[in-house]
């Protein structure tokens, strides 16, 4: 049976795929662009609040035994929302630049295609400050699934030797 760390790892892998669909939406709906817009606004606007919460409250959280699990889950929670982020600006840069054609194309690439043509356009068209956005997006984004691998895989190892020293005695 699986543990909530597990339960709660799927259902935020489905939940964030969900909501990458619904963006993905709002690209194509209009060629005004407003709602995609306002989706990208609130999305960087989350990221931001999460971006705070790391850094305020989670060195707290992972310092106590007691609420290391709860931190390991938000830290998580962090880099899907980061890593959503930089996928759905990576999305919206690329229509912006070369248009449906490549995004199409970028979403065949497993459907992350799109953020490399995103570094790769912006910064062949100068646009630095949205480089650096997505920069710092990917380097979040693989600093929280960094920090979770490595907290639950000391935990599974913890859980082996201490399961291996029961038996042993």
């Amino acid at each position: 049976m699986p543990s909530k760390v597990e339960k709660f790892r799927r259902i935020l892998f489905w939940l964030f795929l969900a909501v990458a669909t619904l963006l993905l939406g709002t690209v194509f709906i209009t060629d005004e662009q407003w709602l995609s817009e306002i989706m990208l606004s609130a999305a960087l606007y989350t990221s931001i609040l999460v971006l705070w919460v790391c850094i305020f409250i989670l060195p707290a959280m992972f310092f106590f035994n007691g609420t290391r699990d709860a931190a390991a889950c938000i830290t998580e929670f962090a880099s899907f929302v980061f890593g959503l982020t930089l996928w759905f600006m990576g999305v919206k840069l690329t229509y912006a630049i070369v248009g449906p054609l490549m995004v199409l194309f970028g979403l065949l690439i497993f459907g992350v295609g799109c953020i490399p043509f995103a570094f790769f356009l912006t910064w062949y068209v100068s646009r630095w400050v949205d480089l650096e956005i997505l920069s710092l997006l990917l380097v979040l984004c693989i600093l929280c699934r960094t920090v979770t691998y490595i907290y639950f895989m000391n935990k599974a190892r913890k859980e082996q030797e201490e399961a291996k020293s029961e038996r042993f005695m």
